[in-house]
This record gives structure tokens, sequence and C-alpha cells, in this order.
């Protein structure tokens, strides 16, 4: 079934080679937080899996976050940034 999923998401995902930081993010302070926090979330799972207390989700190591909003939102810089967080592409 995850599996599936990700395949659905897969069609219409976008894989960006875009480069950003947090300060090139515009906007809110309280959105910015929310997508600090979920760069912290993942963090620690990423971590707590080397140390091998947790166990996998799927067969994918991917993160899914769906950005939504009209053009000109920082939709795009938002997502680099938090890639680039995550050291992801």
């Amino acid at each position: 079934m995850v599996r599936k999923k990700a395949q659905v998401i897969d069609a219409f995902a976008q894989q960006l080679s875009v480069k950003a930081t947090w300060d090139q993010v515009s906007l809110p302070p309280a959105e910015v937080a929310v997508l600090r926090q979920i760069a912290g979330d993942m963090k620690m799972y990423q971590a707590d899996r080397k140390r091998g207390f947790s166990q996998p989700r799927s067969d994918r190591s991917g993160i899914v976050a769906v950005f939504a909003g009209p053009s000109g939102t920082a939709k795009t810089i938002a997502a680099a940034a938090l890639a680039n967080d995550l050291g992801k592409n």
C-alpha cells in the first residue's frame, strides 16, 4: 500500500535543482518555524534509525511534503531550503 501511494506521489513530484537556505525563505516566521520543525523531526528520526531505535517506515527513505499555493508564494524556495537543511537534493 505504501509503495503504491509513493508511485502516485512520484507522478506529481518534481525534483528540484535549486539550493536555498532558511534566510532566503520569505514566509511569515510561524510558517518557517513549521518547516524547521519538520526538518528537526526528520533529523531526530534519522539519528534514531542510525542508533537502531526505530525501524524504517517503508522501503523508501525520502520525505514527502506537499507545498500548495499560487505562483510566487515561496513554495519552491521553501522546499529547497528544507532539502538543503536535510542534506538532500
